[in-house]
């Protein structure tokens, strides 16, 4: 999802509100959050936040596991 006008702490809040709807319908999901500033493209944010996406993935499991 690409939020506007959103800081990192924001997306953050709006990741977590529909994680837990989600997971409250037993679905589960991982988000990633990424901040765009000029000096990154939009496909490098995109990147970044998918990349953070699999970070949390792989700690949910971690946890699942564990």
């Amino acid at each position: 999802m690409l939020l506007t006008n959103c800081n990192d702490s924001d997306a953050q809040a709006v990741c977590d509100r529909l994680r837990i709807a989600l997971d409250l319908a037993g679905i589960q999901a991982s988000f990633g959050v990424a901040t765009r500033n000029p000096s990154l493209s939009l496909r490098d944010a995109m990147e970044a936040a998918d990349a953070a996406m699999y970070i949390e993935k792989r700690g949910r499991k971690l946890d699942a596991i564990g």
